[in-house]
C-alpha cells in the first residue's frame, strides 16, 4: 500500500502540538486581498486565494483571546495545517500561534513558542525554517521538508478517542472575578475549591486555580470565578450577590479574604 506522506507528517505535527495544549482549526481558503485573484468569485470580499496561513490564524487569535477565562487556558493556543495558494502554485503550510495576555508580551509569549518549534523539530527529526513570522506566529512550509523526510512504511495505529457528551455553549457573555484569601496551612487546595463552587451556586461555570504561596504559618490560595447563565446576560446586581455570598461562607469556615 502506498502512503500519503504528507498526510502521515501532517499527523505527526498535528499529535506533537495537541499534546502541548494547542487547538487545531480551519481558516477560509479566502481573502478579500491577496496574491492568486479569483475570477468568479463568489463575494467580493472572498475575492483572493490565502498565500498564506498568518492572516487567519492571527485573527483566530485575536478572537479567541477575551474567551480565556471562560475555557480555562492560561494561554490562547492554535495551529492550522492547510493549503495556500500562489498564482501559478499551491503549497502545504502549518502556522502556529501563541498568546497568553489581552496583549503579546514577548517575554512570556516567545518561551511558549520556541519549546512547540522544538518539539515539532524532534518529531520531524529535522531543522524548521520558517516562511512567514510575527509576534507569536511561526509559519512554515511542510511542502518544502517532505523531499528529506524519511518516507513512512506505515501509518501509525489510530487513536482511540476518549466518549465526550456534546452540550450546547452558551451565547451569553461571560463575567470573571478574583478571590485571594489565607487558609491554614495544610488546608486540601480541593477543599477549598468545594467550598466555592457550593458557595457560588449555579452560575459558576469556571473555577480556575491562579495562584499558592506560604507565609508565617498560612498560605494563600487565588482563584478566578467565570460566571455564565445560559438564558440571559448576567447583571452586575447578580454578580456582586453571588461574591458576597462567597465571601461569607469564606469567612465561616475560618479563611480570611485578602
Amino acid at each position: 500500500m502506498e502512503l500519503n506522506t504528507r498526510l502521515y507528517y501532517a499527523e505527526v505535527i498535528r499529535r506533537a502540538l495537541t499534546g502541548l495544549g494547542f487547538s487545531e482549526v480551519y481558516t477560509s481558503s479566502f481573502r478579500e486581498n491577496d496574491i492568486a485573484h479569483i475570477k468568479n468569485a463568489l463575494a467580493s470580499d472572498k475575492s483572493y486565494l490565502r498565500s498564506r496561513l498568518q492572516d487567519n490564524l492571527l485573527e483566530v487569535r485575536a478572537k479567541n483571546i477575551p474567551f480565556r477565562d471562560l475555557l480555562g487556558l492560561k494561554a490562547v493556543q492554535v495551529f492550522e495545517i492547510g493549503t495556500v495558494f500562489g498564482v501559478h502554485e499551491e503549497a502545504f503550510h502549518v502556522g502556529l500561534t501563541v498568546q497568553t495576555g489581552t496583549e503579546y508580551k514577548a517575554k512570556v509569549d516567545d518561551p511558549l513558542l520556541a519549546a512547540a518549534v522544538t518539539v515539532l523539530q524532534t518529531a520531524l527529526g529535522m531543522t524548521i525554517t520558517p516562511v512567514h513570522t510575527a509576534p507569536g506566529y511561526v509559519e512554515f512550509s511542510l511542502e518544502a521538508l517532505l523531499p528529506d523526510l524519511p518516507v513512512p512504511s506505515a501509518y501509525e495505529a489510530a487513536q482511540k478517542s476518549a466518549a465526550i457528551l456534546y452540550k450546547p455553549f452558551s451565547t451569553y457573555p461571560s463575567v470573571s472575578r478574583d478571590i485571594a484569601m489565607w487558609v491554614g496551612e495544610g488546608t486540601a487546595l480541593e477543599t477549598v475549591e468545594i467550598t466555592l463552587r457550593v458557595a457560588a451556586g449555579p452560575l459558576l461555570v469556571r473555577l480556575t486555580h491562579l495562584d499558592t504561596f506560604s507565609k508565617e504559618g498560612r498560605t494563600s490560595l487565588a482563584f478566578r470565578l467565570v460566571f455564565q447563565s445560559s438564558d440571559r446576560t448576567l447583571v452586575e446586581e447578580e454578580i456582586v450577590e453571588n461574591m458576597n455570598t462567597i465571601y461569607t461562607q469564606v469567612e465561616k469556615v475560618g479563611w480570611e479574604v485578602r
